[in-house]
């Protein structure tokens, strides 16, 4: 994938198609070590360890229209290639987490993309889950969480173009590339 923010909005489909309404995305950039970790955790259906085994497969998929899921196997090909490794674990009607780790100066990392409008979107797109985005840089650290946001909104919904603005706004100025 072109971007690293096009492997989030994959993986956060998978767990939509899995039924998730919590969602975590943390992202944290370590400069001194020279690593990038992202990792995505959800409450979703979950996966058994037969299919855990075969996840990175490109033919692996649980899409009954089509009988590809490259989502995973190109996020484990771009870790890998950046001297990295993906790691998925999973408990079936718990959760599911992927964790992957790369370096973050290496010729082969996909620039991150726009992430801010990544994350607006997937909140945007899917108000009744809960999204958690946490941004680490070195010592710098963003959150946002829906729940936070629809306890201060109260019946103002996620969708009401004002608020979609203030996510962009805000996402935009908290992530520090």
């Amino acid at each position: 994938m072109q971007y690293l923010s096009m492997h989030i909005t994959d993986i956060v489909q998978n767990s939509l198609n899995a039924h998730a309404t919590k969602i975590e995305i943390a992202i944290a950039i370590n400069t001194p070590a020279n690593i990038l970790c992202l990792t995505i955790t959800d409450n979703g259906l979950g996966m058994d360890q037969a299919f855990l085994k075969i996840a990175t497969n490109p033919f692996t998929t649980t899409n009954i229209t089509r009988n590809i899921g490259l989502g995973l196997s190109l996020l484990n090909q771009t870790s890998s290639l950046c001297n990295g490794f993906l790691n998925i674990s999973s408990t079936v009607n718990i959760s599911t987490k992927i964790h992957t780790q790369m370096q973050l100066n290496h010729i082969n990392l996909p620039p991150m993309g726009n992430l801010a409008a990544t994350i607006q979107s997937a909140i945007v797109a899917n108000p009744n889950v809960e999204i958690i985005f946490t941004y680490l840089k070195d010592a710098y650290e963003f959150k946002l969480s829906t729940a936070e946001i629809k306890q201060i909104l109260d019946d103002i919904p996620l969708t009401e173009p004002a608020v979609v603005k203030w996510l962009r706004e805000t996402l935009t100025n908290g992530i520090v590339l």
